[in-house]
């Protein structure tokens, strides 16, 4: 699965929220997806690091993604950032973002607001696990 495909799916999960994918050129670093309560990023690395003490890296998670999540979560305002890792999905709140990079895997579930392996789980769990 893509990032796009990640992107559509989240999005019909969250239909109910009017959820909207969101594209802006203008402002740097905002989230992919608007709902009706906040905001969320998305990554997606098609694997986990081979060797467990090695950080995950995400090189495509930038600096203005990493401060715009933050900078609404510490003004109360709900924003997330959901990686796929291979099958396992990972939320994490933005208060916790700039840690991300710089962690082990164990690490990584440990931090994890919330955790699904597969699809199914996260079509069962995301919603939920949506409010601050």
């Amino acid at each position: 699965m893509s990032e796009s495909q990640l992107r559509r799916n989240v999005i019909k999960i969250l239909k109910g929220r009017h959820a909207k994918p969101i594209e802006n050129a203008l402002a740097a670093g905002t989230p992919d997806v608007n709902y009706a309560e906040g905001w969320i990023e998305l990554k997606k690395l098609a694997k986990w690091p081979k060797n467990a003490n090695t950080p995950v890296r995400i090189r495509h998670f930038t600096e203005n993604q990493r401060l715009w999540l933050t900078d609404r979560w510490e003004v109360g305002g709900a924003s997330w950032l959901l990686i796929q890792i291979d099958k396992t999905f990972l939320l994490y709140n933005g208060s916790d973002v700039n840690q991300i990079g710089s962690l082990t895997r164990a690490e990584m579930l440990e931090l994890a607001a919330q955790r699904w392996e597969g699809l199914r789980e996260l079509k069962e769990g995301l919603s939920q696990c949506l409010e601050r």
